[in-house]
């Protein structure tokens, strides 16, 4: 018998949520990860940032498509 096993050429890609959690922290390149808020006593969501400061979601929880490594900031106020 012969066994073939698919090899992925995807990138793998590493997300992190300062302020949050991921919910999985390595995909491949194109998969979508979810991103949550985690609450701050006293303080109100402001959304969920790029590493540039551009605001990508304002909801929680959030669905991101992956293409790199990112570094995501879980701004509150």
């Amino acid at each position: 018998e012969t066994y073939y096993h698919a090899a992925s050429l995807k990138a793998p890609c590493h997300v992190s949520v300062t302020g949050g959690s991921v919910d999985r922290a390595w995909v491949e390149e194109g998969d979508s990860v979810t991103l949550t808020y985690t609450a701050v006593a006293g303080k109100t969501f402001a959304g969920f940032y790029d590493e540039d400061g551009k605001l990508l979601s304002s909801a929680t929880p959030y669905r991101l498509q992956v293409n790199q490594h990112r570094e995501i900031v879980a701004k509150s106020v």
